[in-house]
């Protein structure tokens, strides 16, 4: 029955995966000198974290409005699992903002960043129709703060490769489309299930 397990789960894993062909997946960590720990003067931090090692190795590309800000994946190995778990930190001006992911579907979380704090958004995988969806999850209170502060420490601290950001160009068309749809879609969920993160 483990071994049935595995093997059910390997083939979960490479589904997953296969679904999310063309998205970038390249993992490239920041140096530990470079790695962003507090915002800059006048700036805001935001993290983006993947707390679990489900899907780890399908690739969950992020957006600023317009702008792609990186892909969160994990390192995988078919004899290993998943090796750790990483995150993105997204330095960038205070104000208004609204993140969004690009999945199945797409998710997002408006903000209004303060100058000088850091913020951290969970990114949630869940088993979709044909792929992996992925949602963001804001920390006002209900995430297991610990855990993530662990995940920070000790995961990877990914940059944003040259193969995300062609990507993106190569497909800005097709992903300006994907928000549009998606955005009506989200503003036509339960108020429930629209996050915002807060101040």
């Amino acid at each position: 029955p483990r071994r049935i397990k595995s093997i059910l789960a390997i083939a979960s894993l490479l589904l997953l995966t296969a679904c999310a062909g063309g998205v970038p997946r390249q993992i490239i960590e920041v140096e530990p000198a470079a790695r962003i720990t507090r915002p800059s003067p006048g700036k805001s931090l935001v993290y983006f974290v993947r707390t679990t090692i489900y899907a780890g190795a399908v690739p969950s590309p992020l957006f600023d409005g317009d702008k792609y800000i990186g892909t969160i994946a994990m390192e995988y190995d078919a004899t290993r699992g998943v090796k750790k778990k990483n995150h993105l930190a997204y330095e960038t001006e205070p104000g208004k903002h609204v993140f969004m992911t690009y999945s199945e579907i797409g998710d997002f979380l408006p903000a209004e960043l303060l100058p000088g704090k850091t913020y951290y958004v969970q990114v949630r995988p869940v088993i979709g129709a044909w792929a992996a969806r992925f949602y963001l999850t804001p920390q006002n209170g209900q995430l297991n703060q610990p855990e993530i502060d662990e995940i920070i420490a000790n995961g990877g601290q990914l940059r944003v490769t040259d193969e995300g950001l062609q990507w993106a160009r190569d497909k800005a068309a097709d992903i300006q489309k994907f928000k549009t749809e998606q955005w009506e879609k989200w503003q036509a969920r339960p108020a429930s299930s629209r996050h915002e993160l807060r101040k």
